[in-house]
Parts: C-alpha cells; structure tokens; sequence
C-alpha cells in the first residue's frame, strides 16, 4: 500500500542538528536537540509513536527533504529541554539532504509530516 504525505498534519520544531550516524546494518540515526521553549511543539510529536513520517528541514535556502523516519527515542530533562533520535533505513533517507542539514549550525525548523496510506 502506497503511503503519502498527510497536508493536514505537520508539526514544526526549531531545533539543532546534534549529528547524525549510521549503524553497520545500514539504520541512519538523527539526534536533533530543541530547548525548553520548544516543548509545547515538541509534544505532539507523540502522536507519530509506533507511525513513519516525513522529515522536512526549512531554511532560508528552502525546504530541505530528509526522508520517512520513526522514533528512536525522545526524552525530555527537568528544564525542558528535548532530545529527538529517529531512525531510518539508509534506502529510506535523502543522505543529501541529511548531509546538507548537519553542516548548518544555526538553529534549524524540522517539519514532521504524517504519512496518510493511500488507498
């Protein structure tokens, strides 16, 4: 079943890029870090658990596509600040994409897209 981008839900975090790996059997690892004040945006992430989704950087050169993603692990420290780790499949991720965001380090929107699967 083909899957598509939902236009209804998308959810924007301004965050920095915390690097990025990849694993030996070929998993590509984001670690992405927002601050107390984006708690609030970060939140509703929760709603994609378990789900894949589009990962989307914007900035000032346009958006820049990631790929499809599920959650590796998302905690949240006392003051509020949030680290993000997704993961993917190498064949599912834009290397170019992810490549061309951790060379920036300024602070960066993410959008987190939700996959609708198409009939």
């Amino acid at each position: 079943m083909e899957k598509k981008e939902s236009k209804a839900n998308k959810i924007k975090v301004v965050g920095e890029n915390r690097g990025f790996s990849i694993k030996k059997n070929g998993l590509v690892v984001l670690k992405i870090g927002c601050d107390g004040t984006q708690l609030t945006k970060v939140l509703p992430l929760l709603q994609y658990a378990n789900e894949d989704f589009l990962v989307f950087a914007k900035t000032v050169d346009g958006n820049i596509p990631m790929g499809e993603f599920g959650f590796r692990n998302l905690s949240i420290d006392r003051d509020g600040e949030t680290k993000i780790q997704l993961e993917a499949d190498k064949s599912a991720v834009k290397m170019e994409g992810v490549e061309t965001v951790y060379r920036i380090e300024e602070l960066v929107t993410f959008v987190f897209c939700q996959l609708e699967k198409a009939d």
